[in-house]
């Protein structure tokens, strides 16, 4: 497999949520806070098409205090 096609591979098994609904508890606090302060609007009508990563990496970033004013 060739670094192309492995990325692909890698880019077709993730997984993404359309709606905050669709995000696990684990995540949902961090990803409605960056809802609630605008700083993700997604796509219009409820849909922000998140992947699992960015929401591990938003709650990480959650818990070490980044989005506290």
């Amino acid at each position: 497999m060739t670094a192309n096609q492995n990325e692909q591979k890698e880019e077709d098994d993730m997984i993404y949520y359309k709606t905050i609904k669709d995000v696990p508890d684990s995540y949902k606090t961090s990803i409605q806070k960056l809802i609630n302060n605008a700083t993700l609007k997604g796509t219009g009508a409820g849909v922000i098409n998140v992947s699992e990563d960015f929401c591990r990496i938003v709650t990480i970033l959650d818990r070490n205090g980044a989005f506290d004013k």
